[in-house]
């Protein structure tokens, strides 16, 4: 189960990191053309937000992997996994695409607190 939180939460990140960089560099278009204004602030408001959900969420994941190897509960990755996805609310109400880096570290979130704390071993 920990190579699950693993792998979702890494692909929930990269899809994150990529969609905050194309909002981004719309922003920065969006300066050019108008002149900044209202429209910049909400573009980058929603790049700043994928890409801090984007970092807490790789975070996440990587402290739930190693918590869960060590054989204890992975509460701290679990709220990072957690914070992440509420993180991303502004964004995914906005831009669609981030729903599905929203959804994968949604799934981490909660496969990281239901996951057993111990190891089983083989007899």
């Amino acid at each position: 189960m920990r190579i699950a939180i693993l792998v979702l939460g890494i692909i929930g990140s990269v899809i994150a990191f990529s969609v905050a960089a194309c909002v981004g560099a719309c922003a920065g278009c969006i300066a050019t053309v108008e002149g900044g204004g209202e429209a910049t602030t909400l573009v980058g408001s929603v790049a700043l937000s994928v890409g801090l959900q984007g970092v807490l969420g790789l975070t996440g994941c990587i402290m739930s992997f190693i918590s869960l190897g060590n054989g204890s509960k992975s509460y701290v990755g679990g709220i990072l996994l957690t914070i992440a996805v509420l993180a991303s609310i502004w964004a995914v109400i906005t831009i669609n695409a981030t729903g599905v880096a929203t959804v994968l570290h949604l799934i981490a979130a909660l496969l990281a607190f239901i996951a057993p704390s111990k190891l089983d071993e083989e007899e």
